[in-house]
């Protein structure tokens, strides 16, 4: 535990695995009190109890979909009143289905695009009045994807998914600006391919040897005022060793 982070309040989304797991562990480990949610409670509640507690540090599972007004207002309700204050979001929250244009309905688009882009705009709306609070400086970390940036034609069957992860890129920079007056830093990892269930379950003959711990250490520099902290509105890309 080295308290890079000590006492400082963290919310993760998408935490019950991958990247959000991997964040909310290293998170934990610098001494931050750490928030997960997944919509999974069964998940989410497995995932918390694995990570170990230090003192009076607190790490706590919340079951919510957060592409839904209403568990979000529930969950950062929750953060208040738990912790008393926030001063980091990790928009990890997404999904991918990999279908050819012709054959994307609208349902998936709009699952894609709440599961991806809308939990990103809804968690951030949410914590901003918290930050806003807080005199100390806050950070958001939106995950995107380097789909969201590049390399479009490595993307076949992903149109939903890149449009999203775009716009996540693109909400990371407005962001930033609105948030700047109050010393919200919001940035942006975007990463290609790392070994995690999403991957294989869409795409199961691909192999990657970046993990998600590998992703996460970047992330919670992000966190850090005495590295990546200070900055704001960049978008971080990383070039997975595939």
């Amino acid at each position: 535990m080295n308290e890079m982070l000590k006492n400082k309040v963290a919310v993760v989304t998408g935490a019950s695995r991958g990247v959000g797991l991997a964040t909310a562990r290293c998170l934990a480990e610098a001494g931050a009190h750490v928030v997960m949610c997944s919509r999974s409670e069964e998940d989410i509640l497995g995932a918390a109890q694995s990570i170990p507690c230090h003192g009076s540090q607190k790490i706590i599972g919340i079951a919510a979909d957060v592409s839904k007004k209403a568990d979000v207002e529930r969950l950062f309700n929750s953060v208040n009143d738990m912790l008393g204050a926030l001063d980091i979001l990790i928009n990890n929250a997404g999904y991918l289905a990999v279908t050819a244009f012709e054959d994307l309905d609208e349902t998936t688009w709009d699952q894609t695009i709440n599961a991806n882009l809308k939990s990103a705009y809804l968690c951030s709306h949410a914590a901003f009045p918290l930050m806003v609070a807080n005199p100390a400086p806050t950070h958001i970390i939106n995950v995107s994807s380097l789909s969201g940036i590049r390399f479009v034609e490595k993307f076949p069957g992903m149109a939903a998914y890149v449009a999203a992860k775009h716009g996540v890129t693109g909400l990371t920079e407005a962001l930033s600006v609105e948030g700047k007056p109050h010393d919200i830093r919001v940035n942006c990892v975007a990463p290609g391919t790392v070994d995690t269930r999403m991957l294989n379950d869409n795409f199961p003959d691909f192999s990657t040897n970046t993990q998600p711990k590998d992703i996460a250490k970047i992330i919670i520099a992000f966190c850090d005022d005495n590295t990546f902290g200070v900055a704001s509105g960049t978008t971080f890309e990383v070039m997975c060793n595939d």
